[in-house]
């Protein structure tokens, strides 16, 4: 988190992911509606924090339910099945008994199509493409996959708050004044890996009590502010334009995340 003191065909809803220097967050078709999750970076490490809301995801409100979060869209149903169309697979969280979650790869083993959400039902996960199936933990219980869906660390708080670590989420973000020592309404340049098919989002908080907005920005540092979402078409270096929101507050590149 970075403070500057010179200065932010299944229903789909988009959250949010935090992450690095600044903040993050967790694309498809149709994606609008409330933003709920968070991503921060640990130092060091390429591991992200997803941080969400319980109570934004009313499946997860109650044990055997399950949802599949998407920080990039997937591409229907090509040769093969179900798969990313771009760098990450789908997120499968999984609620059991006594306030346990489970955070799980939906990369399947055998020929690696995406999973779908847990059936509450039998609490089974089941592939698509040839009816592999796997526990409310990952565990693999019927093949043809030869090895269980790989698990996430999670913790929850026991209130609202849980937590997933993804190996790989972490990126790093670099804020620069366009014009060094101009007052409110000037721009700065907003730094960062931007990766194929992921979207992001640039939000401001005065503080951290305050809810972030979006913040328009510009591709060109003179350039009309009228965009709100940057999607790459390839892995690149980003490097967008915004308006000096303050004299002190919060930026946050945002990762955009939805439920697929």
């Amino acid at each position: 988190m970075m403070q500057t003191n010179d200065l932010h065909n299944r229903r789909r809803f988009i959250k949010t992911v935090a992450v690095t220097s600044a903040y993050s967050a967790l694309l498809g078709k149709g994606w609008n509606h409330v933003l709920a999750a968070e991503v921060s970076l640990h130092s060091a490490s390429t591991t992200g924090t997803l941080r969400l809301s319980i109570s934004k995801f009313p499946a997860l409100q109650v044990e055997s339910g399950s949802i599949r979060l998407g920080l990039n869209p997937i591409r229907g149903n090509p040769p093969g099945g179900p798969m990313p169309n771009g760098p990450y697979y789908p997120i499968i969280i999984n609620r059991g008994p006594n306030n346990t979650f489970f955070g799980l790869n939906s990369r399947c083993s055998h020929q690696l199509c995406a999973v779908d959400v847990m059936d509450p039902s039998s609490n089974e996960i089941t592939c698509p493409c040839h009816g592999s199936g796997y526990a409310i933990d990952g565990k693999k219980i019927r093949g043809p996959a030869t090895q269980s869906l790989s698990k996430y660390a999670t913790a929850f708080d026991g209130n609202d708050l849980l937590t997933i670590q993804i190996p790989g989420l972490g990126y790093s973000v670099t804020a620069t004044d366009v014009q060094p020592g101009a007052g409110p309404g000037a721009r700065l340049k907003m730094q960062f890996a931007a990766l194929r098919n992921v979207g992001y989002e640039i939000q401001w908080r005065a503080s951290l009590e305050k809810e972030p907005v979006i913040v328009p920005f510009s591709r060109t540092a003179d350039g009309g502010l009228n965009e709100t979402v940057f999607t790459a078409t390839t892995n690149t270096t980003a490097g967008i334009f915004i308006e000096r929101q303050g004299e002190i507050g919060f930026c946050t590149v945002a990762v955009r995340v939805a439920e697929i």
